[in-house]
């Protein structure tokens, strides 16, 4: 199966979705114990630009849990005079991608070596055709290098980690692994993620930690 065809075809058919519903959960866990569970429920109008938001959150905090729940709407976007087909896509990635492309930092090397990650992974990803003819895609990222994990992490806000102090200290994946379910209508129905590692601490200690997310829509 041509790899690239194949996430053309997704690319393709999710850009031209007028809307996003789903519900992004995340967890952490040290030692055995939840250190934090993110739940946010979403519907976005790729259209409008209108998106909601219902979010639950615990975090333990020095053995005390601490839990929060927000419901959020708001325009994210003005119609700057692209048209509606295109101006429905290129708005929503430009709002939760554009600012990291600029300014970020990135060098020659740094950038070739992203690239590079990224061909390998294309290169090393598994396709699976299903018995329901959907198609499984299996990546393990042990295949990543740690410096772009690390890229990754630093850029992340703290509201999608659950608690920055999570992985604080010197932390190593020992196994990770990425599944992406994909519809015979080249619709994304799911994204799952699972990472396990050592933390290792100032006081010369170590953990073991467990990080857990998934993405799933609802067409």
């Amino acid at each position: 199966m041509n790899k690239i065809k194949l996430l053309y075809d997704v690319a393709r058919v999710m850009r031209e979705k007028e809307a996003w519903n789903g519900a992004i959960n995340i967890s952490g866990v040290k030692d055995d114990a939840e250190a934090f569970h993110f739940d946010n429920e979403f519907s976005r109008d790729l259209v409008s630009g209108t998106s909601k938001a219902r979010i639950s959150s615990v975090v333990d905090h020095g053995g005390r849990r601490i839990k929060h729940e927000s419901t959020t709407e708001f325009n994210g976007h003005q119609d700057q005079g692209h048209g509606r087909r295109e101006g429905k896509a290129h708005r929503f990635f430009h709002h939760h991608h554009g600012h990291h492309a600029c300014g970020s930092g990135w060098g020659v090397k740094e950038k070739l070596d992203r690239l590079m990650a990224v061909l390998g992974a294309l290169n090393d990803m598994q396709v699976v055709e299903q018995a329901d003819k959907s198609l499984l895609l299996s990546l393990d990222l042990k295949n990543i290098p740690e410096s772009m994990l690390a890229r990754f992490h630093e850029k992340m806000p703290p509201e999608h980690l659950g608690h920055r102090g999570f992985l604080q200290g010197t932390p190593a994946m020992e196994s990770g692994s990425l599944e992406c379910r994909i519809n015979p209508k080249y619709e994304v129905e799911t994204v799952k993620v699972n990472i396990k590692g050592k933390l290792q601490c100032e006081n010369d200690q170590s953990q073991d930690w467990t990080l857990n997310a998934s993405l799933s829509f609802a067409w």
